[in-house]
């Protein structure tokens, strides 16, 4: 699992304060760290930033779910209500009222149609 957020920008602070707090003894043994500090420093700030829109986008799925969720519920409340009303039309016990009322019976998972689920594993 990837580290948090914070704990990554938190690491890549410190490891930057680390090499410029060492920047002559490092120069000194071959190492400019220069071009990795300014380089951590671009990265980190583009991570900070991807990872805020990241955020940012699961907040909007997160209210876009509940959306259609609200747009499901009140869809299928009018879709039942409308088949209810045609099937009352109709009559309950006619051959016609029964078809109607199948439909729903079908997508509840209790019609002729629905396949029998598979049997539970043996112990």
């Amino acid at each position: 699992m990837p580290l948090q957020s914070d704990d990554l920008i938190g690491f890549t602070t410190q490891t930057k304060a680390f090499l410029m707090k060492y920047q002559a003894q490092l120069t000194a043994a071959n190492y400019n760290p220069a071009t990795d500090i300014t380089a951590l420093e671009a990265d980190c700030a583009t991570f900070a930033t991807e990872d805020q829109n990241q955020e940012t986008m699961k907040t909007a799925l997160k209210n876009k779910t509940a959306a259609v969720i609200t747009l499901a519920n009140a869809l299928y409340n009018k879709t039942s209500s409308t088949l209810d009303a045609a099937i009352g039309k109709l009559g309950k016990t006619t051959n016609e009222g029964k078809e109607g009322a199948r439909i729903r019976s079908i997508l509840r998972g209790r019609g002729p149609n629905t396949p029998t689920p598979p049997a539970p594993p043996t112990p």
